[in-house]
C-alpha cells in the first residue's frame, strides 16, 4: 500500500512497490537517476512528466524542484552546467526553478511553462529537444558560466522561442538572476 509524503509543502504519493518488490522512495529514486562518481559533464538532462515546479519519478510520485536541488548528489554539484527538464509545466513555478538553480550552482536551468507532447505537429519537445543539443553543441561551451556564455545561450533561447513558441520554452540564467 502506498504511503503519503510531504515535498516541500507538495503532498505526493510514495513510489510503492519496485520490480523487486521493495519500498524505493524519493531520494532513493533521484540517485538511482542521476547520482554517478564524478561529474556530470556540461549538461543534465530530466526527462519526464511533470507539473508546476516539479518532475514525475513515477506514476504515484513527483518531486518538488526544491526537494530535487537538496540532494546530496546535486546540491551545489552542477556548477557550470546547463540542466534542461523535458517535462511539462516545470517552468509553471518560476520560485522553485530560481531555487533549484541556486542550490545546485547551475549556470543554467531550461524547460516548459505549458504542456508539451512527445512529438506532436504543436508543442513537440522532442524535435525541441533535439535542437536545443544541437544548438549546445555548436555554441560548444565547455562550461556554461564561461565568458559569453549569457550572450550564446540569450541567443539560444530567442531561436527556439522563435521555432516552438506553443511550447513556452524557457531558460534560466543564474548570471540573471
Amino acid at each position: 500500500m502506498a504511503s503519503r509524503q510531504r515535498l516541500a509543502g507538495k503532498s505526493t504519493l510514495d513510489s510503492g512497490e519496485s520490480e523487486r518488490g521493495t519500498t524505493v522512495g524519493a531520494s532513493e529514486q533521484i540517485r538511482r537517476i542521476c547520482c554517478v562518481e564524478g561529474t556530470y559533464g556540461s549538461v543534465l538532462y530530466f526527462a519526464s512528466h511533470g507539473s508546476e515546479g516539479s518532475v514525475t519519478l513515477s506514476d504515484r510520485e513527483s518531486i518538488d524542484l526544491r526537494c530535487l536541488g537538496q540532494e546530496a548528489c546535486l546540491w551545489g554539484q552542477c556548477v557550470g552546467c546547463y540542466v534542461h527538464f523535458s517535462a511539462c509545466n516545470v517552468f509553471e513555478n518560476e520560485d522553485a526553478v530560481r531555487d533549484f538553480l541556486v542550490q545546485t550552482g547551475a549556470a543554467a536551468v531550461s524547460g516548459y511553462r505549458t504542456d508539451v507532447g512527445w512529438a506532436e505537429s504543436k508543442k513537440p519537445a522532442v524535435p525541441l529537444d533535439l535542437m536545443l543539443f544541437n544548438h549546445l553543441w555548436e555554441v560548444g561551451l565547455e562550461r556554461f558560466d564561461a565568458d559569453g556564455a549569457i550572450e550564446k545561450l540569450e541567443a539560444v533561447e530567442h531561436d527556439l522561442q522563435r521555432r516552438f513558441g506553443d511550447c513556452q520554452f524557457n531558460i534560466m540564467l543564474a548570471a540573471r538572476e
